[in-house]
């Protein structure tokens, strides 16, 4: 069981005008976290479309999830 994870993104690491904050990977696939893993650079910069509860004092947004990546194929969400 350890490892299975290794070689595929579990999180992102995002800024916006408040701060920075990571987001779960949230609605991404199997497949599409090891595409975003292996073609990181490819993904660096794009639009991100995320889910939260609430935000901190700070503005900062709490349990954050993903829901897209805009610009990568739709494949790679898991079905709503």
């Amino acid at each position: 069981k350890y490892g299975e994870q290794k070689g595929m993104v579990g999180a992102f690491v995002v800024e916006d005008e408040m701060g920075r904050f990571e987001v779960g990977a949230g609605a991404i696939n199997h497949q599409g976290r090891v595409w975003v893993w292996n073609n990181s650079q490819e993904v660096l910069n794009k639009p991100l479309v995320v889910a939260y509860n609430s935000k901190t004092s700070n503005g900062i947004p709490r349990h954050a999830v993903a829901l897209s990546i805009i610009g990568i194929p739709d494949n790679f969400l898991r079905p709503q």
